[in-house]
């Protein structure tokens, strides 16, 4: 992996038309490119995987692909969405535990597992998103 610039997390309903990178969501006034699994998101065909945060790798692999902004943003919060946006945030860290955050991302959006400690952090970032149990 090259080192990507790094980059910083703007919620999209607080972006105007800034340049910013999407994640796990639809293109927004402003995005340069979309990482998402969702159908017709327009992510290119070589970046495509089954879950957000496996393209968000494979585009920190791809220093061609890179684009001219640092803010990245999603729509909703996930698992998936959550973990790319972190990868891009901390990519060499990211990358250190990528298998485990991949599996982690796969077991939130599609509740199935290789790795229980990767269903472990799924069931932990989905209990942060619950505001009647989340301590946050």
């Amino acid at each position: 992996m090259t080192q990507a610039p790094e980059h910083t997390y703007i919620p999209w309903k607080q972006l105007v038309a800034e340049p910013n990178i999407m994640v796990d969501g639809a293109a927004k006034d402003g995005t340069l490119i979309t990482l998402s699994h969702w159908p017709k998101s327009g992510t290119a065909e070589n970046l495509k995987a089954d879950s957000s945060t496996d393209i968000v790798f494979r585009y920190l692999d791809t220093p061609t692909m890179h684009v001219p902004t640092t803010i990245v943003t999603g729509d909703h919060f996930d698992e998936d969405a959550s973990l790319g946006i972190f990868a891009l945030l901390e990519p060499e860290f990211a990358e250190e535990f990528r298998d485990i955050i991949c599996g982690a991302a796969t077991a939130g959006d599609f509740a199935t597992y290789h790795d229980r400690w990767a269903a472990r952090i799924a069931f932990t970032i989905m209990a942060l998103g619950d505001p009647s149990i989340s301590p946050l």
